[in-house]
């Protein structure tokens, strides 16, 4: 019993040490890119690290390899993350106008806002997991991102609520910030869309083998 607790214990203080330094491979590498260039990539880097622990691969040498995959996604992760950002300002600035015309525009105006910002929102929450998955085009990366998000929406709102509860006990325990907000809320979200998408291809599957069954 005693054997099996400490295997446990240590499993549980690697796991700790495995994310403090993914967390701080990610915020260092953001700072070296001034943050306007190494946000995104950084973020991307330790989504391809998320996916390789969540798919049971190892990373025995971590920052070569967050690194490799900084360099690797450096152009895509900035062109789709600054697409998203420049998306996110204009959703805003639409809402404000709404805010400001107190009523003034038509009911079908505001519901299609809802519903764009919605989609935004799905593509956000899940478009660096689906980046760190699958190679893919910039259109494709955008459209799947969505329609993965849309066709598991619990598992979209699942992340939606861990990443919201990890902000907002960060705000409460900075320390959180420093050590686990990116690497936890990456691990998450990674295992997450890994659980999506593999019901995804299991229904897929056993599509085929109906329509190879009836043929």
């Amino acid at each position: 019993m005693k054997p099996q607790m400490t295997q446990q214990i240590d499993t549980y203080f690697k796991w700790i040490a495995k994310l403090s330094y993914l967390n701080l491979l990610w915020l260092g590498f953001s700072v070296l890119g001034l943050l306007i260039g190494g946000f995104f990539p950084a973020t991307a880097a330790m989504f391809n690290i998320c996916r390789k622990w969540v798919v049971g691969q190892s990373t025995e040498r971590l920052f070569n390899e967050f690194a490799y995959y900084f360099r690797k996604e450096f152009w895509k992760a900035n062109f789709i993350g600054w697409i998203m950002v420049v998306l996110g300002v204009v959703l805003y600035l639409n809402y404000r106008v709404l805010e400001v015309s107190e009523g003034g525009y038509h009911l079908s105006v505001v519901f299609s806002f809802y519903v764009l910002l919605f989609l935004y929102t799905v593509v956000v929450v899940n478009i660096f997991a689906y980046l760190a998955f699958y190679e893919s085009s910039l259109w494709m990366v955008l459209k799947n991102a969505m329609i993965i998000g849309l066709v598991h929406f619990p598992y979209t709102l699942a992340i939606f609520i861990t990443l919201v509860g990890l902000v907002y006990v960060s705000l409460s325990l900075p320390a959180m910030i420093l050590f686990f907000i990116g690497s936890l809320g990456a691990l998450s979200t990674s295992w997450l869309f890994h659980t999506s998408i593999k019901k995804l291809e299991e229904k897929r599957a056993q599509s085929n083998t109906l329509d190879a069954q009836q043929n």
